[in-house]
């Protein structure tokens, strides 16, 4: 018999029994991209701008961005779907380092949990500004993540592999609406995996790109001429970007350390979702192993 529970809890189980089975991950995604794009998309993205109650985040005393401009940080967002010219401090970055050499993992969750100068930044008065002004509404802190990129040497396949995504343009929904912040850590030229945006194709996609968020390089090239926009730049290089648009990793040669953090319109922090699955996952190994298929059949 089927045990009820809640929306949450079900997809935090559901997200914990796909973790390891790759086809029917990317199929839940899909499903999941198209439930997020379809007609509706504008319409739920109104509702929770004009309705949503999102709590008032927390900020920072002084931003370390003052000299930046959020106007025109926002309008280059809404035209472009990336905004550049941010600099993080050098001593927030050689912190933000020193953490991520200290945890040895090659990727890190909600570093802003754990790491002051991470902190800092994600609740910088300047970012959070200019989170509201894309998102219209008051965001959710969603998300960070400190991941390295350790090419192997001389190896092209293995380059692109170590590449996320294998280097292929695609575009990511981390919400309804969504803006990022993303950070290099370490000096980044063309040899070590820069990242790629194109400029101008964020929100809504085309039926079949909801089905295929990849895209060919030939096709980028052709259908969105001189719109590739290549971001190198030295340790503390941030910009911002709607990651609904079509980007990628370049191959590296060298290794790279990037800090993402994600705001939300209406997706809660996944650091609860992740906190949910867990639970539900030592709530089935207590139970003696019952996995989601004794939850019924996912929908």
């Amino acid at each position: 018999m089927a045990i009820p529970i809640r929306y949450a809890e079900w997809r935090s189980r559901l997200r914990e029994y796909l973790s390891d089975k790759e086809t029917p991950l990317d199929l839940a995604r899909m499903i999941r991209y198209a439930l997020l794009q379809g007609p509706w998309q504008p319409w739920m993205i109104h509702h929770y701008q004009r309705h949503g109650r999102n709590p008032r985040l927390p900020s920072t005393d002084r931003s370390m961005f003052e000299a930046m401009d959020v106007a025109e940080a926002v309008r280059r967002l809404n035209v472009d779907a990336f905004a550049a010219g941010w600099r993080v401090p050098a001593g927030e970055v050689a912190e933000i380092a020193a953490y991520a050499r200290a945890t040895g993992e090659k990727r890190s969750d909600d570093p802003h949990r754990f790491c002051e100068a991470a902190r800092r930044i994600a609740l910088d008065p300047q970012v959070l500004e200019v989170a509201r002004g894309y998102l219209r509404a008051e965001p959710i802190l969603n998300s960070s993540k400190l991941y390295w990129t350790m090419p192997p040497r001389g190896d092209r396949d293995g380059q692109l592999r170590a590449a996320a995504e294998g280097g292929r343009f695609h575009y990511d929904l981390a919400d309804l609406k969504a803006v990022t912040l993303f950070i290099y850590l370490t000096d980044v030229d063309a040899d070590c995996g820069p990242h790629v945006v194109v400029r101008g194709t964020q929100g809504r996609k085309r039926f079949a790109q909801i089905f295929n968020r990849f895209i060919a390089e030939e096709e980028i090239q052709r259908r969105f001429p001189g719109r590739m926009h290549v971001i190198t730049g030295e340790r503390g290089t941030a910009w911002f970007e709607d990651i609904s648009c079509y980007h990628k990793q370049a191959a590296a040669e060298r290794t790279r350390l990037m800090l993402s953090i994600i705001y939300s319109l209406h997706r809660q922090p996944l650091a609860e979702e992740r906190a949910r699955r867990g639970a539900a996952a030592r709530s089935g190994r207590a139970a003696g192993g019952t996995t989601i298929a004794t939850q019924g059949p996912p929908a």
